[in-house]
């Protein structure tokens, strides 16, 4: 079971504003994640991983324990 987060959550857990995300983005300064839900972008641990090397945030141990225990946007099959 893959666990995914809106953009919400990772800026939560990132310590930034959702529209810095949202920049990134826009801006090809990150890459964009594999899956989106009714055209959202959902994230996975990895992208938030990718997210925080950007932003040069260090996640400790305990924050990417919880970006994994947040509840699942959806199942995605064959992800």
């Amino acid at each position: 079971m893959t666990h995914t987060m809106s953009m919400h959550d990772c800026a939560r857990l990132l310590q930034v504003q959702s529209y810095r995300i949202q920049y990134a983005y826009a801006h090809g300064r990150v890459p964009e994640p594999r899956l989106r839900m009714g055209g959202r972008r959902v994230f996975t641990p990895d992208d938030l991983q990718r997210m925080a090397k950007h932003f040069g945030v260090t996640l400790p141990e305990t924050e990417a324990a919880a970006a994994t225990a947040v509840e699942p946007a959806a199942e995605v099959a064959g992800v």
